[in-house]
């Protein structure tokens, strides 16, 4: 199991920290205009925004393209410990590791966005950023990315299983189950904006 998660993470830290970057600049862009050119109130903002709105399906999303071809292809064989064990397995482990990729995730978006504003000095400004998280916005974040993770897991997974018979359909299992995963990930975000609108902290 630690050895999964090691593995997924190698696989995973990489495009989280060059896309939480691009991601980190173009949301201060878009904020610096939102808000007037006011460089320390956006950087508050887009921390706010990346803590309860974004990290979670970002990284959910991120460990999808770097890992679903991998357990749909661990999937198709069978395992020494049985069906059940190899789902709880799964599910726990890539629960564990998209919330492992959040920090990374947070603070090279965090990095990247206080690099591209234009104020002297920008990394002075993190620090008093870091009050935003707090440890009931990190629980938050961890428990709604560890879900998305878990049932994108249990999916590829499924996906995995179809082809044990039939080897040859591995390649269209891989797709079904990234293109499935991304699909229920949105909608099941979709769902809960509907349901549990985000309940964000004042800016400012």
């Amino acid at each position: 199991m630690v050895e999964r998660i090691r593995r997924e993470l190698l696989a995973s830290v990489p495009l989280t920290l060059v896309l939480a970057a691009a991601l980190g600049v173009g949301l201060i862009h878009l904020l610096v205009d939102l808000l007037d050119q006011r460089a320390a109130l956006s950087l508050e903002a887009l921390m706010v925004a990346l803590v309860h709105l974004v990290a979670p399906l970002a990284v959910t999303l991120l460990w999808i393209c770097c890992c679903a071809p991998l357990r749909v292809g661990e999937a198709s064989r069978p395992h020494p410990h049985g069906a059940h064990w190899e789902l709880a397995s799964g599910m726990a482990t890539a629960a564990v590791c998209t919330t492992l990729l959040i920090p990374y995730f947070l603070g090279a978006a965090m990095l990247a966005g206080a690099l591209a504003t234009s104020v002297p000095d920008p990394l002075r400004q993190l620090p008093p950023l870091l009050a935003l998280l707090t440890p009931q916005a990190m629980v938050k974040a961890a428990l709604h990315g560890a879900g998305l993770a878990a049932v994108s897991a249990w999916l590829c997974a499924r996906q995995g299983r179809r082809c044990r018979q039939r080897p040859e359909e591995l390649p269209h299992r891989i797709a079904a189950a990234t293109v499935e995963a991304i699909l229920a990930i949105l909608a099941l975000e979709a769902l809960l904006a509907i349901l549990m609108p985000p309940n964000l902290p004042p800016i400012g």
